[in-house]
């Protein structure tokens, strides 16, 4: 006689193994998924928590050498290092390096290296290596390669040969620092051609005093270079109180932040003494006019020029004061004097107020007039 199966299990599949091991074990395989998942999750959180700590100390790092405008600001991302160092404050770098860790010392004491290099303080240059070297010794600026990093020189073609690629110099070997060795000891040894050292005063020059209503003082003080310019000017100093006493600034030259110019004024066309603005005319040749003088002096800061006239003539009425060097002018204008007091007076005054358009451009007429209210032989 043969079993017969219940009636409710007529017609029905016995579960799987899966399905049985699903039902006895899904709340443990819920618990080890979450955990797996949370896990990961906080992983995530942690190495982001990381990287933002890590991006947020370098950061302040870039800053603390002024490199922080390279992440903001495309155009600068050329910026040689040392533009950004030369005008760093010693206590700005200083500070950095007493809050750094040891990840990022070495770079301060490189940075502060190159920094007093640009003040041409060999010492502390020397000083800041041996720091680096002493304290970081198996550091990747320290140890010694075939290529350490390094900046190359294109390597021009020679005559007649087709380059199809860009070619450099090799690599020097060495490392960071003792490549930086060599660049102090060479700068030690150079030595500027005589024509691009400013040349010193004489103590007998003559001098004349400027000065620019409330904005104050300046002193010029006359080169032998230029005895026919020197003396015209110091004619027209001389006479009637002055020839520039009343006459305002009519130019002023500061560059944008596209381009670039070199601070200087201009003073010198006589109908600048009028008050009303569209009575000044700037296309009446000068009446007081020298020849041209080969003086060799150069545009150096506080760079006394006159302003060319036609036929190989100088104005020495008509006066360029150059607050920046400005070698470019070079060639172009007759330099006869040099700014021995008062620069800061003459760049507060290219530093005037301008229109708008004038703005755009980076130079144009003062937007006060700025007037020349004593002349003074001393």
């Amino acid at each position: 006689m043969s079993a017969t199966p219940p009636s409710n299990l007529e017609g029905t599949q016995s579960p799987s193994p899966f399905e049985v091991l699903w039902d006895r074990y899904k709340s443990l395989i819920v618990i080890v998924v979450g955990a797996v998942v949370l896990a990961l999750v906080g992983q995530y959180a942690m190495r982001r928590m990381d990287q933002q700590a890590t991006d947020e100390k370098w950061s302040k790092f870039s800053a603390s050498i002024g490199l922080e405008g390279v992440y903001t600001d495309s155009s600068k991302a050329n910026e040689p290092v040392n533009e950004t160092l030369d005008g760093m404050e010693w206590s700005t770098l200083e500070g950095g390096l007493a809050s750094a860790d040891n990840a990022q010392k070495p770079y301060f004491h490189l940075a502060m290296a190159r920094k007093a290099m640009i003040d041409e303080d060999w010492e502390r240059a020397e000083a800041e290596l041996a720091k680096l070297e002493s304290g970081f010794a198996g550091h990747p600026l320290v140890t010694e390669s075939k290529a350490p990093i390094q900046s190359r020189d294109r390597k021009e073609a020679e005559e007649d040969e087709q380059q199809d690629k860009l070619e450099f110099e090799p690599a020097k070997q060495g490392s960071v620092v003792s490549l930086m060795r060599e660049q102090i000891a060479s700068a030690k040894q150079f030595q500027r051609p005589a024509g691009f050292e400013k040349p010193e005063i004489p103590a007998d020059a003559k001098k004349v005093k400027l000065t620019f209503g409330d904005y104050g003082s300046a002193t010029f003080a006359m080169m032998p270079q230029a005895p026919a310019h020197a003396a015209k000017f110091l004619e027209l100093a001389q006479q009637d109180g002055g020839f520039w006493n009343g006459l305002a600034v009519d130019e002023i030259r500061r560059g944008t932040e596209r381009f670039k110019l070199p601070y200087s004024l201009h003073f010198g066309y006589a109908s600048t003494k009028e008050d009303d603005r569209t009575k000044w005319t700037t296309t009446e040749p000068s009446e007081h006019q020298v020849e041209w003088e080969q003086s060799g002096l150069s545009h150096f800061e506080g760079a006394i020029s006159a302003r060319p006239e036609a036929d190989g003539k100088s104005c020495a009425d008509r006066i360029w004061v150059h607050v920046d060097d400005d070698a470019m002018q070079d060639g172009s204008r007759v330099v006869f004097g040099y700014v021995i007091d008062g620069m800061d007076v003459l760049r507060s005054i290219c530093e005037a107020g301008m229109s708008a358009e004038d703005e755009d451009t980076g130079f144009g007429k003062p937007s006060e007039n700025i007037r020349i209210t004593s002349v003074e032989v001393l």
